[in-house]
């Protein structure tokens, strides 16, 4: 007797996939059979058997209990004359779920099948395989954030900007962290949430426990846990408001440089930022004359060794009675090393707050 198993696709994990075991051969006057089917746990997990087509087949004939087995025990109610199913009939459908996309996952019969005839002859039990195919996640590009400008007359005013999102496809979670100039802007509010899940809560305010200020941390989780949520691109999700200190400025907000992203796959989906402006009055630098700073470039020939780029003035460090910046690094790439060189009246190691010390943990 030869059975065949049918090859099945899903569109994506999780989703319920049938098979069937369709005769090609040799099922005739049968009074009994046992055999044996078996399936990789680490990608299928069983979900049911259905669409009996065998008289004596029911669920009570399928043993499931041992996870990457499902042992079929089927006697005929007839043994003296025995069943018969045509070739090319379908005796029954196994149904599994996928654990994760882009996999193909083979499911086989077991040696050492039994099958007897009328007769009480044994019969011999020839199966084929069938390959159950989880279809990879539809690649939709990177998921990004835009920070929009916004413009406000002068000193104490609120300026909110929105986070508007494009390619927000069925994530599960997303944590990233938005800067801002402290000497120039200080935190307000955020606001007019726009995504299922994100509240208040999911900020960690600038100032508040470990979060220094110039920063506000959001982390934000599918309520639903693994469905994954969509919304339609150009969403803004959330307002962040701040209160101006400063006249005449143009003052950044971004995005700093960890963040992560996953979707209901588990995937990992690449984050784009997109900066936006807040500008007070007139814009500008916020003084009587331009002040820039210039990081220079370095190299280093090899891993694990230290390399040390200068702080160049390049324009306006003139009458400058005192300053507050922060320097951004990518912490996967470089460790922090060490600050030297110290070239300005008052400048010293204290005049630096540190990675991972105090406010900068």
């Amino acid at each position: 007797m030869a059975l065949d198993l049918t090859n099945a696709t899903a569109t994506a994990a999780n989703q319920e996939v049938c098979i069937k075991a369709n005769v090609v051969s040799g099922f005739t006057n049968l009074k009994s059979a046992q055999f044996t089917i078996n399936y990789n746990t680490t990608q299928l997990s069983f979900s049911s058997v259905k669409n009996f087509n065998l008289t004596g087949l029911t669920q009570a004939s399928f043993t499931t209990t041992t996870p990457g087995t499902i042992a079929v025990n089927w006697t005929s109610s007839t043994p003296a004359t025995g069943h018969s199913l045509a070739n090319g009939a379908a005796m029954v459908d196994l149904c599994f779920t996928g654990k994760s996309a882009g996999i193909s996952s083979t499911v086989s019969f077991a040696a050492g099948g039994q099958i007897q005839n009328k007769d009480n002859q044994a019969v011999t039990l020839n199966g084929t395989a069938g390959v159950i195919t989880v279809n990879a996640a539809p690649t939709t590009g990177p998921a990004t954030f835009d920070i929009t400008d916004v413009t406000a007359t002068g000193v104490g005013q609120q300026a909110c900007q929105k986070v508007n999102v494009t390619n927000f496809t069925n994530l599960l979670s997303t944590e990233y962290t938005i800067t801002y100039n402290a000497t120039q802007l200080d935190f307000a509010s955020v606001r007019n949430f726009n995504l299922t899940g994100l509240v208040d809560a999911s900020f960690s305010k600038p100032g508040v426990g470990g979060t220094p200020l110039g920063s506000i941390k959001v982390s934000w989780n599918d309520p639903q846990v693994n469905a994954g949520v969509s919304v339609p691109n150009g969403t803004s999700i959330f307002e962040v408001c701040f209160t101006t200190k400063l006249n005449n400025i143009t003052s950044t907000v971004t995005f700093g440089a960890n963040k992560e992203i996953i979707n209901k796959d588990q995937q990992e989906v690449t984050f784009v930022g997109q900066a936006g402006t807040v500008t007070v009055g007139t814009g500008g630098s916020g003084g009587p004359s331009n002040f820039a700073l210039d990081l220079s470039d370095a190299t280093v020939p090899a891993t694990n060794q230290e390399v040390c780029i200068k702080v160049n003035t390049t324009a306006g460090f003139t009458n400058i009675n005192g300053l507050e910046f922060t320097l951004n690094y990518n912490a996967t790439q470089l460790d922090f090393s060490a600050v030297k060189n110290f070239n300005l009246n008052g400048l010293t190691d204290a005049a630096f707050g540190l990675p991972g010390v105090g406010a900068n943990r």
